[in-house]
């Protein structure tokens, strides 16, 4: 597995490197570690070339630079996993307007290492899962969790939404929602399934998706939803 750092202060750069490396070691996880300390350099020689499966990238005082990155990195680089590591949690709700996998404390690296390499694996294992759907005309489609945005139930039919159209299908949600991954898929209304890593904001009552589309949280799943979020 290749890891990237991305941190301008060198000396937590290399903090953050040792705790990685400890955790590879101790649990036999074949890694090679990159550090990167300037932007461009990380860009063209990280996502593009060395072709980073996970990067920790840091939000330090200019918070708003690493979302920028992060942006930049999903669009050129998808399949690379971004874990946010920040000194603080001023800025940490900007962070659901790009996709990544895990933020935490710098404070809180070495605690959550192994909670954080459970979830990459977890993600790198479900991107190599496929869903089958029968749609309505006889057809089927195959479907990766992560081309799935949600799923909407209009009256007997139920609409997958992905990036790039809609499939109908005849299932529904009650039986998709126990088909699913739960870690990955959340029931959020009557009529909603929402796949959580195409949430890009989450307001007082709707989750904001990937594709700008507003999807109502119902008060019988606020609390959990939001809860999702901490």
């Amino acid at each position: 597995m290749k890891i990237g750092i991305y941190d301008t202060d060198k000396d937590l750069c290399e903090q953050a490197k040792d705790i990685i490396k400890t955790y590879a070691e101790q649990t036999l996880t074949d890694i090679k570690i990159h550090i990167f300390h300037k932007k461009n350099e990380m860009i063209l020689h990280g996502t593009l070339t060395s072709h980073l499966d996970v990067l920790f990238l840091s939000l330090d005082s200019d918070n708003r630079n690493g979302i920028d990155i992060a942006k930049e990195i999903n669009k050129i680089a998808p399949e690379c996993q971004i874990v946010y590591y920040s000194d603080d949690i001023k800025h940490a709700t900007e962070i659901y307007t790009t996709v990544h996998t895990y933020f935490v404390l710098k404070t809180e690296l070495e605690k959550r290492i192994e909670e954080i390499f459970h979830k990459i694996l977890t993600l790198k294992q479900e991107k190599r899962r496929r869903h089958i759907f029968s749609v309505i005309g006889g057809r089927k489609v195959i479907l990766s969790s992560e081309e799935i945005i949600y799923f909407e139930r209009v009256k007997r039919i139920t609409k997958i939404v992905t990036g790039f159209g809609i499939y109908e299908i005849r299932d529904k949600l009650d039986d998709l929602i126990t088909q699913l991954p739960p870690k990955d898929f959340f029931r959020c209304h009557n009529s909603y399934i929402v796949y959580l890593p195409a949430v890009r904001e989450i307001t007082k009552s709707s989750f904001i998706m990937s594709n700008q589309d507003n999807i109502v949280i119902s008060r019988k799943y606020l609390k959990e939803a939001k809860d999702l979020f901490i």
